[in-house]
């Protein structure tokens, strides 16, 4: 399981048949939506037609390269990873909690969380699996996950640059906030994967954007992005001792000592530092009008494992999950309960929304399965590029135990589109 991570270079990536062509395609654009999605409303605002230009721009360039697709994949009857019962099973989820739960359709319908808004749009995050498994070759889902991550953190620069020229963020409101969640997040995804691609490879210029991500970060996205930084690091520490499993224990040992002391002395260092220096920052920080860093002002005053109220939403969940036990309350059952009673209306956790909506015996079961999957991959799993998307993916997935729904956090569909892919074609080498 040694040596570097090979992988395309950008002509490669488009080069094949024209189904593996189209299938690039249409995951290439699907990773850069979010930004194409802001230069399309910068530059023709939903003003200018009535209607959301911007997104019936992406959802029919996306249907109409999808059909070309299926088209070219019949004519040439190539096989691919089959997801279609994945998504027949949450079609029948969904309408049957609209049947069901009348008093849901407020939610089903919201402007900024509807089915529409965040589930069935093209460019939502639960179509990542169909993309995935329309290319289906592990060098070139990797090779596309490097290249949108490199133009991504070239538009994160620029965000991060006007955030600071003008003092502020902008909600998806439109109101003025101090920092962004969202960036923070965004920027955490291309940090782990080039954390991933310079631990494989050891090219100065993925240490470049991980370190420049990764100021982003602390310097205006949030504490929880920092988290699947953190993941990152934990995985790539299960990678190296399985990678250097035949080294012998005392060994193996004597390194991770080593490296344990090093991490509890800088970190030691840096908070005893940091409380001593408050001021030094403040003003440090003001002189680079960068006057505010939600990470560091919660380091400065001793409060960074505040949980900024999830303990209220996690109890209101958990209440609701004892009252219901069997069945769940169905698709956005959580949001219907929790929106009545706080702002925001899901349970910022994985577990708990799965069980919340599909009740604790079924939510077991697929979060049981899942998880095996994820196991079972980790543990057999004896290739370079298999370990690349692996890591990358199942990092950012680690955002999900704080903040985020399942069903539009791209990176969980995509890493279930690879367990398919994996899966597949492990048993297809067993047999």
């Amino acid at each position: 399981m040694g040596g570097k991570l090979a992988y395309l270079n950008i002509k490669q990536v488009f080069d094949g048949d024209s189904k593996d062509k189209l299938a690039s395609l249409i995951l290439f654009f699907f990773l850069l939506s979010e930004n194409i999605d802001i230069i399309l409303h910068t530059l023709i605002p939903a003003s200018l037609f009535g209607f959301d230009f911007a997104t019936v721009f992406e959802n029919l360039f996306l249907v109409f390269f999808i059909i070309l697709y299926y088209i070219f994949l019949n004519k040439s009857r190539g096989k691919k990873t089959r997801v279609w019962p994945i998504y027949l099973f949450i079609i029948i989820f969904i309408l049957g909690s609209v049947t069901f739960y009348p008093e849901y359709y407020s939610w089903f319908f919201h402007e900024e969380y509807g089915l529409n808004s965040k589930h069935f749009q093209l460019c939502g995050g639960i179509f990542a699996l169909l993309y995935v498994s329309m290319v289906d070759h592990k060098t070139r889902l990797a090779s596309l996950f490097i290249y949108s991550a490199r133009i991504n953190l070239l538009f994160y620069i620029i965000q991060f640059l006007n955030a600071i020229r003008r003092g502020y963020w902008i909600s998806a409101f439109g109101t003025r906030i101090s920092y962004s969640l969202t960036f923070g997040y965004r920027v955490a995804i291309v940090a782990s994967l080039f954390l991933v691609l310079y631990y494989l490879n050891r090219s100065k210029i993925d240490l470049i954007s991980f370190l420049i991500s990764l100021v982003m970060i602390i310097l205006q996205g949030s504490r929880g992005a920092l988290g699947c930084i953190i993941s990152t690091f934990f995985l790539l520490a299960i990678f190296y001792f399985v990678k250097t499993r035949k080294q012998t224990i005392k060994k193996q040992l004597g390194k991770a000592l080593v490296i344990s002391i090093f991490l509890v002395s800088f970190l030691g260092l840096f908070s005893v530092g940091a409380s001593f220096s408050s001021n030094l920052s403040v003003n440090s920080l003001r002189f680079l009008r960068i006057d505010y860093s939600r990470s560091i002002q919660l380091l400065l005053e001793g409060r960074i494992d505040d949980g900024s109220g999830r303990e209220r939403i996690w109890d209101t969940a958990g209440e609701a999950i004892q009252n219901e036990v069997l069945l769940g309350y169905g698709f956005y059952g959580d949001r219907n309960i929790i929106g009545k009673k706080l702002i925001f209306g899901y349970p910022h956790n994985f577990i708990l929304e799965v069980f919340l909506q599909f009740g604790v015996p079924l939510g077991i079961v697929f979060v049981l399965f899942l998880f095996w999957n994820i196991i079972k991959m980790g543990r057999k799993c004896n290739d370079v590029t298999w370990w690349f998307l692996y890591i990358f993916l199942l990092s950012s997935c680690s955002k999900l135990l704080l903040s985020d729904s399942f069903w539009y956090y791209w990176p969980f569909w995509a890493l279930i589109g690879v367990l398919c892919i994996w899966r597949q074609q492990d048993r297809y080498i067993e047999n």
